[in-house]
């Protein structure tokens, strides 16, 4: 029975997106399918049993087009996501993305991205469906109008580079071909120029990156020459990046940073704070260094403004957590009782200046909404 479900009906659109293993939907054996189930969805029936169906992210894999290889002595032991970055010649991400997309096999069965760590024996089939290798990914335009709301605006330009005003919950580029809604895929369709500069495919242009709801000045390059340029700038530390963000509690004086920050977890990302490293062997610690400053107070919260001389995932969003003081709606680094007091992190890039570039965001709606709350207007 799942075999021929599998042939016969292999998507379903849940109505929000969900994980890897997307959803169990409990049907009568003379029910029809809900009205989400598609052919051109990215789900898939994958199990069946009676009356439970299993329905997990992915394309169809046809069987025709699938390369398989036995794992060899010399790969005995090793994780299916290694193994499959290094058959692949791909970043381990990308061989995540393929677990995730239900295109690789293992002994005959589709496996998924719960099975990453699966280590692989000697004598083990496994098979990759067709898929296009990063380098060869196109970023899909797409008209600046949303149902949100306009994803980007134009704050700034000059030869070689735009400055964006990026609204929060846009993220900066898309992780799949097929995606959208993501700054690039905006950017592509006003500067097409912009597919292949930089990193390319589908970081094509990009410079740096804000969380996606971070909302603020955003740079991305549209010429080789000015990518460079600007990477060069950001990685000798010479941009000017000014932020402005509501935190939990009041901080009276200004403050000197100078930590250390590392990866503690991946998926959902988090960092944590520790000493800053000394010495030639890091360990995975990253150098943290920034200013805070204090704008306004108001009755349990105040407004700060961060001028970070470093740029490291999360990095304002958890050294300021780390001081006492996290960011009003953070879902990572905040308490409950923080968290819910906004919709989405109070974190804003308002400025961004280096050689001839120099942009400024106003405050978005949600947060000039909020200090309004917060004085009590």
């Amino acid at each position: 029975m799942a075999r021929e479900l599998t042939q016969r009906v292999w998507a379903c659109r849940p109505r929000r997106e969900i994980g890897p293993i997307a959803l169990i939907a409990q049907l009568d054996e003379n029910r029809e399918f809900p009205d989400w189930i598609s052919s051109r969805s990215k789900y898939r029936v994958v199990f069946a049993s009676d009356r439970t169906y299993i329905i997990e992210k992915g394309r169809p894999m046809d069987a025709e087009v699938m390369t398989t290889e036995i794992v060899p002595a010399n790969q005995a032991g090793v994780r299916l996501d290694v193994y499959l970055a290094a058959r692949l010649r791909v970043s381990r991400g990308q061989a995540r993305r393929l677990l995730d997309d239900a295109l690789v096999r293992v002994d005959d069965r589709v496996v998924g991205g719960k099975d990453k760590g699966r280590i692989l024996t000697v004598g083990t089939p496994v098979g990759v469906g067709a898929f296009r290798r990063p380098e060869d990914q196109r970023i899909v335009p797409e008209a600046a109008s949303q149902p949100g709301g306009p994803v980007i605006g134009i704050l700034a330009q000059g030869p070689g580079w735009l400055a964006i005003d990026k609204r929060a919950g846009a993220p900066v580029h898309p992780l799949r071909e097929d995606e959208r809604g993501t700054v690039l895929n905006v950017v592509v369709s006003m500067q097409p120029e912009v597919q292949g500069v930089g990193e390319g495919a589908l970081r094509s242009g990009v410079v740096h990156r804000l969380d996606v709801e971070t909302s603020g000045v955003l740079l991305v390059a549209t010429e080789q020459r000015s990518w460079e340029r600007l990477r060069g700038a950001f990685r000798e530390h010479r941009v000017e990046k000014t932020y402005r963000a509501l935190v939990a509690g009041n901080l009276r004086e200004p403050v000197q940073q100078e930590v250390g920050l590392f990866v503690a977890q991946h998926r959902p990302a988090k960092v944590r704070v520790t000493e800053p490293p000394t010495g030639q062997d890091a360990g995975g610690v990253r150098v943290a260094v920034q200013q805070i400053r204090p704008l306004e107070q108001f009755a349990n919260a105040c407004l700060v403004e961060v001028r970070p001389r470093t740029g490291f995932l999360h990095q304002i969003r958890a050294t300021l957590a780390h001081l006492g003081h996290p960011v009003l709606g953070d879902s990572i680094y905040a308490e409950s009782r923080v968290r819910e007091l906004a919709d989405r992190h109070q974190l804003h890039a308002a400025r961004v200046s280096v050689d001839d570039v120099d942009a400024t965001s106003p405050d978005p709606q949600d947060f000039s909404q909020l200090i309004a709350r917060l004085r009590g207007e």
